[in-house]
C-alpha cells in the first residue's frame, strides 16, 4: 500500500512537471502566432516552437516494425546501391512527418498529462484514505505500534 501511494506520488509529481512544461510551451506557440496570424514566418516559427514539446514522443512513435526491417534488409541485399537510397529517404521522410506532427502531439500530451495529474491526485487521496483506516484498524487490534 505504502508503495501504491509512493508511485502515485510520483506520477502526480512528473504529470505536473510534464505539463506545466508542455503548457508552456503551447502557450510560447500560441504568443508568437498571435503577434501576426496571417504572416506565414510567424506561422512557421510558432509551429516550430510547438514542435519541441512533441517531437521527441512523435520520433519514438514513428519507428519501423520487425516486418518493414526485414523487408528494407532484403532490398538492401538485393538491390545495394538502390537498398541505401531508399532507406535514407524513408528516415528523412519519417522525420519530416515527425516535424509535421509534433505540434499536434504537444497539444494532445498537454491534455494527457492534465487529466493524469487530475487522476493521480484523486487516486492518492483515495489510496492515503484508506491507508489511514487501514492503520487504524491495526491500532485497534494492537497489531501496529
Amino acid at each position: 500500500m505504502e508503495t501504491n501511494i509512493k508511485h502515485l506520488k510520483k506520477t502526480k509529481r512528473w504529470s505536473l512537471v510534464k505539463f506545466i512544461v508542455l503548457a508552456i510551451i503551447v502557450l510560447v506557440a500560441l504568443s508568437i502566432w498571435r503577434d501576426q496570424p496571417d504572416d506565414f514566418n510567424h506561422i512557421f516559427a510558432a509551429w516550430m516552437v510547438a514542435a519541441l514539446g512533441g517531437i521527441f514522443s512523435t520520433l519514438s512513435m514513428i519507428g519501423r516494425s520487425t516486418a518493414e526491417e526485414a523487408a528494407d534488409e532484403l532490398y538492401t541485399r538485393l538491390n545495394p546501391s538502390d537498398g541505401y537510397s531508399y532507406q535514407a529517404a524513408g528516415c528523412l521522410g519519417r522525420i519530416v512527418a515527425a516535424v509535421l506532427f509534433a505540434p499536434l502531439y504537444t497539444i494532445g500530451y498537454t491534455i494527457k498529462h492534465f487529466f493524469r495529474w487530475i487522476s493521480s491526485s484523486n487516486g492518492l487521496s483515495k489510496a492515503q484514505k484508506e491507508y489511514e483506516e487501514y492503520t487504524a484498524i491495526l491500532q485497534q487490534r494492537g497489531e501496529l505500534n
